[in-house]
């Protein structure tokens, strides 16, 4: 889909970055879903300001994927993410539910079709374990890290883990600030 809203603009030289959000019924079936959308939207960087990317995607792929296109919603926004990430900058996806591995260890966004075909190959079967899925990605994080880049982990799920940690403090305590 095409953003058509205006981006909101950070209004004071001292702002870093505004939210923006906006939801409704969530487009699966099911009526008492809602879905949100969170824009995040940063000051402008000037030329050469912008560090290269580390991402390393934690992706739920459990059975309740499956459920009304959930799964190929997350493939195609992934996709787009990528399609609009700059050549010097690098992904990774680690797939999780009952048990959490490595799909495509860090790889540069030049090597689209190896990114591609990894996307492709998520399949959503089992129950949801994030706790292996968190660990899994941060450790495969940190083997690539560089100080020097904005390393981030991307945690991408549609709900309450069933496996593993349970709770919300638990699967919190696992994520690195």
């Amino acid at each position: 889909f095409i953003n058509t809203y205006p981006h909101p603009r950070p209004g004071d030289p001292g702002k870093v970055s505004t939210v923006y959000t906006e939801g409704g019924p969530a487009p699966f079936g099911d009526h008492n879903l809602e879905l949100i959308k969170v824009t995040i939207k940063s000051r402008e960087l000037r030329q050469g300001e912008r560090r290269d990317a580390i991402l390393t995607f934690a992706i739920d792929t459990s059975g309740s994927m499956a459920n009304t296109g959930k799964l190929r919603l997350l493939k195609d926004s992934i996709r787009t993410l990528v399609s609009n990430l700059s050549i010097n900058d690098r992904g990774a996806i680690v797939a999780f539910s009952t048990n959490a591995y490595v799909v495509l260890p860090h790889t540069s966004v030049r090597q689209k079709s190896e990114i591609d075909a990894a996307i492709d190959s998520l399949q959503a079967n089992g129950g949801t374990n994030v706790e292996a899925g968190i660990d899994l990605a941060y450790r495969l994080a940190a083997e690539s890290g560089n100080r020097r880049a904005a390393n981030r982990v991307i945690l991408c799920s549609d709900g309450v883990a069933n496996l593993g940690a349970k709770g919300p403090e638990v699967v919190l305590s696992h994520i690195h600030i």
